[in-house]
């Protein structure tokens, strides 16, 4: 079958050659005006009861597009131990010296993390 359509697109170079760039030039215009929809409204569709919970949360706290949590978890040892609050430190101080940050919010500038660090 492959064997026939390659002799069939040798016999006709020009018309295989300008129907492949048309398909390209089709592709390409297409995909320009392709848009990616990231939004909750993509997953959950407008009618939903998910959107409508997801409205309602973000009505109460705000939206949440722009956070990150990091998680901190230790095989051995303590989480608590200097050598660790330090990281957490330099990690929380390299995140607020980024421009894209508004705010990091890290167990080291707890009042209480002194006593500890």
């Amino acid at each position: 079958m492959f064997g026939r359509l390659a002799a069939l697109v040798l016999r006709h170079r020009l018309t295989s050659t300008a129907l492949l760039v048309a398909l390209l030039v089709a592709s390409a215009f297409g995909a320009a005006r392709l848009r990616i929809d990231l939004s909750s409204r993509a997953f959950y569709g407008d009618g939903e009861q998910a959107s409508a919970q997801l409205d309602a949360f973000t009505e109460r706290w705000g939206h949440d597009d722009g956070t990150a949590i990091v998680v901190l978890e230790v095989d051995d040892g303590d989480v608590l131990s200097d050598a660790r609050l330090g990281a957490v430190r330099s990690l929380a101080d390299e995140l607020r010296g980024l421009s894209e940050v508004q705010r990091v919010d890290a167990i080291t500038d707890h009042p209480a993390s002194a006593a500890v660090a």
